[in-house]
């Protein structure tokens, strides 16, 4: 791997001499481990033994296996995310976000972190996961539904869009765009589009984006900013801004992490990964929190009845809920997401809650979203396949008639996790699998 003579320039100027030639001699000598994180809502039946320190969900796997051929993918049993960026699940478990939160996920996608913070906040909580990027926004939708759960709104907006919400979230988490220094050896292509004035332009973004932002948290709230990079410039001069706006940086005690770096830099104090130090990929992360007192949010005092929906008996949750159109279909959100839904300004929404489905004649037919839901129905007919067949329906092949089989819709499900809908006509069984979720390759 030639690493741009820039960089390795930089990288021995900003670190001892030790810890630079450890550094670069991982990212150009070593794989990058592979880690998964598990979704605690889901089943999955693993071999996975080596738990990543700072997060109890998440595992090494000893290779890379091929994720778009596995079942649980698919499932939503696991999110394929990188180790480092993992220690967000220390930071949540330790700041003690309150019963009814209401989180942003600023720069959310593909949904690594967002699936985290949904994994860590209490049913009563709300996340707003934003993409501005249609495509990535997409990407970011699809993670987010096969998770299972229904307490997300997904945006896609500028974040100077969020300026209209005045000390509105209890946690803002700002995972900004930048070089990608701490990826080269997973994606060797980032290395192309690295440059010095990229770096800037990087930091001056930064700023903008947490200039933007910071308005919108409550006193007493978090702000928690990271980065993929080794550049002090974007990890301690652009969130530096902060300091002057209201906020204290914390620290957090990280001695049974003994491989993270405490580093503090023009006033910031922050959190380093390095390959050669820790095993995972390089990372940044800064906690900074707004002076004064977090109060909780408080329900509306005046309640609009829910309307009946036909995809209630679907699903087993402790909430209300309520109806909202969006591009022409049907959603249905539980009814702490719902108040949070009827206050947002005039952002695009592109996601929330869960898609129901569509009622023809008498029947309803429920959309691929339900089945994803962690909280389904019991009560709902099953349909267990084996890992060939559950190929075969992920590729939206038509499975073999069964004529044990009654007639009627059932959730295809490969070991106790669902992949989606079929219905058994007599002599076929018509998948139902949507043609975007299909696996698109020869398995």
């Amino acid at each position: 791997m030639n690493l741009p003579t820039d960089f390795i320039a930089r990288i021995q100027k900003d670190l001892p001499a030790q810890e630079a030639e450890l550094l670069l001699a991982t990212i150009q000598e070593h794989k990058a481990p592979v880690s998964i994180r598990l979704n605690p809502l889901k089943k999955f039946n693993h071999s996975y033994n080596e738990t990543v320190a700072w997060c109890s969900e998440g595992r090494y796997l000893p290779e890379r296996i091929s994720f778009i051929e596995d079942p649980h993918w698919h499932a939503g049993a696991y999110y394929v995310q990188e180790a480092s960026s993992m220690f967000l699940s220390h930071i949540i478990k330790n700041i003690q976000l309150p019963e009814h939160t209401i989180a942003l996920d600023a720069c959310a996608a593909p949904g690594g972190k967002s699936t985290l913070i949904l994994s860590h906040l209490s049913e009563h909580s709300t996340l707003i996961a934003n993409e501005i990027i249609p495509n990535r926004n997409t990407i970011l939708r699809e993670n987010l539904i096969r998770w299972g759960q229904a307490n997300f709104i997904v945006t896609q907006a500028d974040p100077s869009s969020f300026k209209a919400l005045d000390d509105f979230f209890d946690a803002v988490f700002v995972d900004a765009p930048c070089s990608g220094e701490g990826l080269f050896r997973r994606d060797p292509n980032s290395m192309s589009e690295w440059s010095i004035a990229n770096t800037q332009l990087c930091t001056t973004r930064q700023t903008q984006i947490l200039e933007q932002l910071h308005s919108s948290i409550k006193p007493g709230g978090y702000l928690i900013y990271s980065t993929c990079t080794f550049n002090p410039s974007e990890n301690f001069y652009a969130p530096s801004y902060l300091l002057n706006e209201g906020f204290e940086n914390l620290e957090f005690d990280i001695k049974a992490f003994p491989g993270i770096i405490k580093e503090c830099q023009n006033g910031v104090l922050g959190y380093a990964f390095r390959p050669g130090n820790i095993k995972g990929e390089g990372f940044f992360v800064s906690i900074f929190k707004k002076k004064g007192e977090l109060k909780p949010n408080h329900t509306p005092k005046v309640k609009i009845a829910p309307k009946p929906v036909p995809e209630r008996h679907f699903l087993e949750l402790p909430f209300n809920l309520y109806p909202f159109k969006l591009g022409g279909l049907d959603f249905v959100v539980p009814e702490p997401t719902y108040w949070v839904l009827k206050s947002l300004p005039q952002l695009k929404i592109t996601y929330a809650g869960i898609e129901a489905g569509i009622v023809k004649g008498k029947d309803f037919i429920p959309s691929h979203a339900l089945a994803y839901q962690a909280n389904i129905s019991s009560n709902i007919p099953r349909l267990e396949l084996d890992l060939q067949q559950a190929k075969v329906f992920l590729k939206k092949e038509s499975l073999n008639p069964r004529p044990d089989l009654e007639r009627g819709l059932y959730l295809v499900c490969y070991e106790e996790n669902a992949l989606g809908w079929a219905k058994n006509i007599g002599n076929r069984i018509n998948n139902l699998l949507p043609a975007e979720y299909r696996i698109k390759k020869a398995v």
